[in-house]
């Protein structure tokens, strides 16, 4: 899971060739990224210096567009990725501390059609070839598909990248936007992935976005489905073969929330996503809600994570460092909450694990 979630809402939330100094010489970060995403990539460096270097390499790629808009008054505050037009996402999880993050692949005045061949073009470039060679040559049954299925409407903003860099390497990720309306392509995707029973008995789900590994070609189907109930849950989880531990993913749901989870969840907006590989391949599901309806204001997401982070031995270290300006007055979630720093909070179930946290962070 990643943390691109927020547009499914509609809320305004080893590829890459090692390209390291020496080992002997400290990598240098780009002082041309902006204030914030620089500091925050400089906490990163304090505890990962390879990953953090790779990152900002990959950055300054990804976001060539952003850094070189003819619109520069607004390139740092456009984006739907995030509440206030940040065009960048930083991802934390319970599973690691990889830098993560998901980022707008074009700038301000990119046409959202175009972004994916855009996005495409990035990733190949980081993967040591061009979209026309070998690096991304496996995805191409995939990206017939998703052509296909944007080319159905109207589209807001096309495609996101996301990253990952840790000791064992870069990965990284494909978002791409469905247009509103439920395209016949989409809907005969998702029979393809998930089969054909209905995901929910009483409404349709939305497909909203469609997450494809770049590196190994799985596929990730985001929806939005508002009023999800608990027992939905159950249903879900069951039809890809999760359903003995939903009951340990909502209850981790009530444990970050701090409210009952057994009738209703937590997320004034809700929505899942199915991940799928190959035939054989076990599914991963995930249930996602704005961290600011499931908790509060930023200062008591912080707090309430690293909490639960200490008691059940999650790895936040580089989220409690990048957080730490977050700190400050706590209260209550609200039902029309402040706009936060935090973006979506994400419970994820994969065969065989405990459920993982998820969080998206707009670089404070």
């Amino acid at each position: 899971m990643d943390l691109a979630q927020d547009r499914v809402l509609d809320e305004p939330t080893n590829l890459m060739q090692d390209r390291l100094l020496a080992p002997s010489l400290e990598p240098a970060l780009d002082a041309t990224l902006e204030s914030a995403l620089d500091m925050a990539l400089n906490q990163y460096h304090r505890e990962s210096p390879l990953p953090a270097a790779r990152a900002a390499a990959s950055l300054e790629r990804l976001l060539a567009g952003v850094l070189a808009t003819s619109w520069p008054e607004v390139a740092w505050r456009f984006s739907p990725l995030t509440g206030d037009g940040y065009p960048v996402e930083l991802g934390f999880t319970s599973t690691g501390e990889a830098i993560r993050y998901t980022v707008e692949c074009a700038g301000p005045l990119g046409e959202p059609a175009c972004r994916l061949d855009r996005a495409l073009d990035a990733v190949a470039d980081l993967a040591g070839g061009d979209r026309n060679g070998d690096p991304l040559r496996h995805l191409d049954p995939h990206l017939d598909r998703l052509r296909h299925v944007q080319s159905a409407g109207r589209l807001d903003y096309g495609a996101w990248i996301s990253g990952r860099h840790g000791p064992d390497g870069d990965a990284f990720k494909l978002y791409a936007e469905v247009p509103q309306g439920g395209p016949p392509a989409a809907d005969d995707w998702v029979r393809d992935a998930v089969g054909h029973w209905p995901l929910l008995t009483t409404r349709s789900p939305i497909l909203r976005m469609i997450g494809l590994d770049a590196g190994t070609g799985r596929l990730e189907l985001y929806f939005r489905a508002d009023g999800l109930e608990p027992w939905e849950v159950y249903r879900l989880m069951g039809l890809v073969g999760l359903a003995e531990q939903a009951g340990d993913l909502l209850e981790l749901v009530e444990t970050l929330s701090d409210r009952p989870a057994a009738r209703r969840l937590p997320f004034t907006q809700a929505g899942f996503s199915v991940s799928v590989g190959p035939a054989g391949t076990p599914a991963v599901f995930s249930l996602f809600g704005l961290a600011r309806t499931a908790i509060g204001p930023d200062a008591l997401i912080r707090r309430r994570l690293l909490d639960v982070a200490g008691r059940l031995g999650w790895p936040l270290r580089h989220y409690a460092a990048v957080s730490a300006p977050l700190t400050g007055p706590e209260g209550p979630p609200s039902p029309m909450p402040a706009p936060t720093r935090h973006g979506m909070l994400s419970i994820v179930a994969a065969p065989g694990l405990p459920p993982q946290l998820h969080v998206g962070l707009r670089p404070p």
